[in-house]
């Protein structure tokens, strides 16, 4: 084998993630299954095919030039692969493909159609995936032939504090480390085996140690234990990694874990049209790499011939390559874009919307009580003659009392939940608040069914990738790597925004150049304002310019107007002089006509004559105009301020307010003002009004959040008027929820949140903040100051919905490659499986995968499994997923009604015409028969009812029950007000449409796997 097919075959295996073969999860996991065919393909059929290519293009004539002129084949053989290699690695670097259009050596070509202005990134042909992914999921084998004795090997993140958020970089000196858990009681509890595999546990967190000295101490940690249960893995574990260039060879466990620590310390991107780009990239490599001019002018008829064989072979080979690196990363970009299944559904609940039939149930929750006293101090509430004391277990009483309690359902049962989400009326309506721990992309992706043309205002506070401490970004693109972040995203949360909606984005002097640049080609129709906002008055030290400010970006669409500053009505006061000295005889040219259209000032009328006077305080004018007068409720003719001449001088401090009954009042010194685009006052200090905030909350492990009134004027000047929906997709420490639950407070409004997060810090800071504000608005030192009011209850949010969504890395760890039956037979021939393994083995060996779907699963479901790593979890573990919730969010329903399942025993017979029936069906906790509705409408306003079943095996029987059960007197499905049905498994339902209606039935796996998949570009079954 030639030195330069190697050098391309070993470049082919590292594109094909094909040369680590001891990795066991993500892509490397799915291909390593398949691992000795594509080998197979790479090593024999690839030359196979370069020769037979040549074979191919030579014809008679171009066969006899070649032996006239003695061409050496296997030169040119070497050629090919040559210029094979030369251009597959110009593009890929470090694990990705990066879209560099190549113009000569060191400069690039730009995709320019003319604009008058092009914004242009290294990384724009990309999705930007998430660093902190990797964290989740890093596997080996240390045997990796011995597929029954494989010695897997996990490294597992047991506490990550938190990092590079918002405004918030690493300081020098500061900044984030992978360490070795503690060694613990045990002395090794950093170390456990666990159904036969190896966890090796590590933190990440502040340590002043550079990472290689951390490195080098975990290993030397590691391979130090003395166990004898641990002796043949640490064994192993110190063994020389094969296949290295270093000499010595590090140890398996050195070479896994400095890879782990460089994997968790960049950004990861996938293409979105790989194929395309490469293509084109080739022809362009072709006519200026392979056939050069001068060559060309000067060669022979057979010369020529020979150049041009050589090009036939490169570009067929090369697009056989290509559509393979396609099929791979086209996967990868469908599995991105896949809409992710909800892995669990919770929800908050203040007590005073729940049914006091409810609390006996409550009470005897040991798990609720203690997360109060642990939220609350509930334990210091002592009582009186009237006021019942906390007690262990709790009282009905103390409920009663303590209405703003909140309670958490992943303390209770499924059944308890059921029930308690049942009683409400209208579910969506009464839901104040959504908060969903996932990545934000997946999320905003989720819920664009539900929330299409819904969100009032869009506030985001991202990354701002400071220069104190800048992520090691791929290929050092750490802008375009920012920008590709937020582009993605903008795009994603652009269908959830309502005609009209403002956008507020915060951002420092690092990327606010850039972000103005992105912002004006995602939204070109719109007006894009900075305003400068005074975080932090003390400055940022250095030998510069010391920084006080930050940015709000605001992103308005012209005709819709922004909102206004409400200012002190204390000094405000009417214009109209009342008491002493008052009247209009004391000062004759104050006495004058202030006319006013739409309650807005117009025009100052003239002094009249000394003996006219009008009818009254308001004359309307025949164009409609009103005149206001000086004249008191006693009819008295009194005076203005200021004297006809030198009103103008407070024109504009005037303004027009009406009382209760209408009666029009004008005022000097107005209640509103616009908003300036610089923000100073001190309720912007995000140390005073963002960490001491937090630190009397008692929540910890989020640094620098926002000043709450920094959010607060956002909101208002976006113009968030009741009922409507605020988006924050980079919710951090949860501000924004905050924000609105004070807004709704002030007003009685009822603003909806939705935020997205998925760090750690979703379960420690921002949930557990949501909890703490609602039960109370006044904290110190993590206690209530007191419990919130009657009127603070009902204007908080009495029912928030908490969703916990797959990951990428879940999806890609629940994929299983299974062959259909018979397939290999077809796949007999060499070019049939090579055809097959370079355009379908993916897509049709992952089939029926569960994060793909898997149909026969949803015949219970209760029991949909995927195995998860939840955030900041170190263990994975099944978990049925919720269809429900999952199903509802891409139907886009508003959901009504979420009945609570019921189960019946049914007594069936036959008809006299062979056909079975169900006489009655009786409620039964153990029966066979489960079933569950949901109703409500979708985006078209189309009524919707939603059916799960529990299906028995027996078909005709579970139908039969479906159709009784449907039909029953008095049932919520008994009016049949419906347009659509949709009921798990194939069911005979449509039989029962009478012919005055026109409702229709869909299975509702298939509308899943449809809506699930209808962005990827990928079907499954």
């Amino acid at each position: 084998m030639s030195t330069r097919l190697n050098r391309l075959l070993s470049l082919l295996k590292e594109l094909f993630e094909l040369d680590q073969p001891d990795l066991d999860f993500g892509m490397y996991r799915v291909l390593r299954l398949r691992s000795g065919e594509i080998t197979t393909f790479l090593e024999e059929s690839l030359p196979d095919h370069v020769r037979g290519s040549f074979a191919r293009h030579d014809d008679a004539h171009s066969a006899e030039l070649a032996a006239a002129e003695s061409v050496d084949r296997g030169a040119l053989e070497s050629e090919v692969y040559d210029h094979l290699y030369r251009f597959f690695r110009r593009y890929y670097q470090g694990g990705d493909f990066v879209s560099r259009r190549v113009y000569k050596d060191g400069v690039y070509a730009i995709p320019y159609q003319g604009e008058e202005v092009l914004l242009h990134w290294a990384n724009k042909d990309q999705f930007y995936i998430k660093t902190s992914e990797a964290f989740r999921n890093y596997s080996f084998r240390l045997r990796p032939t011995q597929n029954d004795a494989p010695m897997r090997v996990h490294f597992d993140l047991v506490n990550a504090d938190e990092g590079e958020h918002a405004n918030v970089k690493a300081a020098a000196g500061k900044e984030r480390r992978f360490v070795l858990a503690a060694p613990g009681a045990s002395g090794r509890d950093f170390l456990h085996l666990e159904g036969g595999e190896l966890h090796i546990r590590f933190e990440y967190r502040k340590h002043p140690e550079s990472q290689e000295k951390l490195v080098d101490a975990a290993i030397a940690g590691i391979l130090g234990v003395n166990d004898h249960a641990l002796t043949e893995w640490l064994h192993e574990l110190g063994k020389a990694q094969e296949g290295t260039s270093s000499t010595p060879p590090p140890s398996k466990l050195a070479y896994r874990l400095r890879s782990y620590v460089a994997r968790n310390q960049r950004d990861y991107f996938i293409h979105k049209d790989l194929g395309a780009f490469l293509r084109g990239e080739l022809e362009y490599f072709l006519k200026c790499d392979v056939l050069h001019t001068d060559d060309l002018i000067r060669a022979t008829s057979n010369q020529l011939e020979q150049r041009l064989s050589t090009l036939r072979v490169i570009r067929d080979i090369g697009e056989q390559l290509i559509t393979f690196l396609a099929q791979l990363e086209d996967f990868q970009k469908r599995l991105w874009l896949k809409k992710k299944f909800v892995t669990e559904t919770s929800w908050c609940v203040t007590l005073d919307r729940i049914d006091e039939g409810l609390f006996g149930e409550i009470t005897a929750c040991d798990a609720q009580r203690e997360a109060w006293v642990r939220l609350y101090a509930i334990d210091r509430i002592t009582g009186d003659r009237v006021r019942a004391p906390y007690s262990v277990p709790l009282t009905p009483a103390f409920l009663h009392e303590n209405r703003s309690l909140v309670l958490d359902t992943r303390h209770f049962s499924a059944d308890f939940t059921a029930r308690l989400l049942a009683t409400f009326g209208d579910l969506d309506d009464a839901t104040d608040g959504v908060l969903v721990n996932s990545e934000n992309f997946q999320a905003l992706n989720l819920l664009q069914g539900r929330y299409s043309g819904e969100v009032k205002c869009v506030y985001i506070d991202p990354p701002y990738n400071a220069k104190t401490s800048k992520i090691l970004y791929k290929n050092s693109f750490e802008h375009s790597s920012w920008v590709s972040m937020m582009a993605d995203r903008f795009d994603g949360a652009a269908p959830l925004a309502r005609p009209g909606a403002t956008w507020v984005v915060a951002i420092d002097e690092n990327e606010v150049d850039r972000l103005h640049l992105l912002l004006r080609e995602s939204f070109p129709d719109r007006e894009i304002v900075p305003v400068a906002v005074v975080h932090n008055p003390r400055g940022i030290q250095g030998d510069g310019l010391s920084c006080t400010n930050e940015f709000a970006m605001f992103v308005r669409t012209r005709g819709f107007p922004l909102g206004k500053k409400s200012l002190d009505q204390t000094k405000s006061k009417p214009l109209m002089k009342t008491g002493s000295e008052s009247t209009r005889d004391t000062a004759r040219n104050c006495f004058y006509p202030i006319v006013v259209e739409q309650d807005t000032v117009v025009e100052i009328g003239d002094v009249p004559a000394k003996t006219w006077h009008p009818p009254g305080p308001t004359v309307t004018r025949a164009d409609g105009r009103q005149e206001l007068w000086p004249i008191s409720s006693d009819g008295q003719e009194r005076k203005w301020r200021y004297a006809r001449d030198s009103v103008h001088s407070v024109l504009d401090d005037l303004e027009v307010r009406r009382t209760r009954d209408g009666t029009p009042i004008v005022y000097l010194g107005k209640s509103q003002e616009s908003y300036r685009t610089t923000w100073v006052d001190p309720e912007f200090n995000a140390a005073e009004h963002g960490s001491t905030l937090l630190k009397n909350l008692g929540l910890t492990g989020f640094t620098f959040p926002k000043s709450i009134w920094t959010v607060h004027h956002s909101l208002c000047a976006a113009n968030l008027f009741s009922q409507e929906v605020v988006l924050d997709y980079f919710a951090g420490s949860g501000t924004t929820s905050h924000a609105v639950i004070n807004l709704n407070r002030e007003d009685g409004g009822r603003r909806k949140f939705v935020l997205v997060e998925m760090a750690d810090y979703f379960e420690t800071v921002l949930l557990p903040r949501v909890m703490k504000v609602t039960y109370s608005p006044e904290w110190d030192a993590g206690k209530p100051k007191r419990a919130a009011t009657s009127e603070e209850i009902l204007r908080g949010p009495g029912l928030v919905k908490v969703l916990r969504l797959e990951s990428y890395e879940d999806t890609l760890n629940n994929l299983e490659l299974r062959r259909p039956e018979g397939l290999d037979r077809l796949l007999s021939g060499p070019q049939e499986r090579a055809t097959y393994l370079v355009s379908s083995l993916l897509d049709t060996e992952t089939r029926g995968s569960a994060s793909l779907v898997d149909m026969s699963a949803f015949a219970d479901p209760t029991r949909y499994l995927l195995t998860v790593k939840p955030p900041g979890g170190d263990e994975s573990r099944r978990v049925a997923v919720d269809l429900v919730e999952t199903l509802n969010l891409l139907l886009g329903l508003r959901v009504r009604r979420l009945d609570a399942p019921e189960t019946f025993t049914a007594l069936t017979r036959r008809t006299e015409h062979g056909r079975l029936e169900v006489t009655r069906l009786t409620p039964d906790a153990d029966g066979a028969h489960w079933l569950r509705a949901v109703t409500g409408t979708d985006p078209e306003e189309k009524r919707v009812l939603v059916v799960w079943r529990r299906l028995t095996g027996d078909p005709e029987l579970d139908n039969a029950v479906l159709e009784h059960w449907f039909e029953r007197p008095g049932s919520r499905t008994g009016d049949r007000e419906f347009d659509l049905i949709c009921v798990n498994g194939d069911c005979t339902l449509e039989n029962l449409r009478r012919d005055d209606e026109t409702w229709k039935v869909r299975r509702s796996e298939a509308e899943l796997v449809r809506l699930m998949f209808e962005a990827s570009e990928i079907t499954r079954g």
